[in-house]
């Protein structure tokens, strides 16, 4: 039911503004009753997050490798160019504040999983505590990607990748190598 609230909702951006669309269009949209939809969200913005979030672990996290690489990076921005009247919707809502936090949870979220899974990576960060490189380098990627989608994707997609990558290892090597 999450699925069909959220799809639902996107396609309904993709017609009209997200501030035009009320929360009682969209049960009628779906459809579900208004308390059906307060059992699974709180709000539209609550709907938005989510769809993000599962979106990125959905369609993205399966396809990533475990570092943040050129390559990668050109996974992530092929997909969201690939995506772009989706993602330009979300933006438009409030020049991007809502889709920042979406990329953050989601990307804070992947790395705690990839740093499960390398546990020799979290010993070069000596004191640097974990929720904060993650937060730091989270908020990195979901910045880059907003800038993008606010330039229209006037950047090709591989340069921009390219450009990720560099940000997000230099700052990591910066960190390794002082407190080592």
């Amino acid at each position: 039911m999450k699925q069909r609230i959220a799809d639902t909702l996107i396609g309904m951006m993709m017609e009209k503004a997200y501030d035009t669309i009320t929360v009682s269009a969209l049960c009628a949209a779906v459809p579900v009753s208004r308390p059906a939809f307060y059992t699974y969200f709180h709000s539209k913005d609550d709907v938005l997050l989510w769809f993000i979030i599962e979106d990125f672990r959905n369609n993205l996290l399966p396809f990533l490798p475990l570092r943040i690489t050129v390559h990668s990076s050109k996974i992530l921005f092929g997909y969201i160019e690939r995506n772009a009247a989706v993602y330009k919707a979300i933006y438009a809502h409030d020049q991007g504040m809502l889709l920042t936090q979406g990329f953050v949870l989601a990307f804070k979220d992947a790395l705690r999983y990839q740093d499960k899974v390398r546990r020799a990576d979290a010993r070069h960060l000596g004191q640097i505590s974990q929720d904060a490189f993650l937060a730091y380098v989270s908020h990195r990627i979901a910045a880059v990607i907003c800038c993008w989608i606010q330039e229209d994707f006037s950047t090709p997609s591989a340069k921009i990748a390219y450009e990720l990558a560099v940000m997000i290892e230099h700052p990591y090597t910066y960190i390794v190598d002082y407190y080592l």
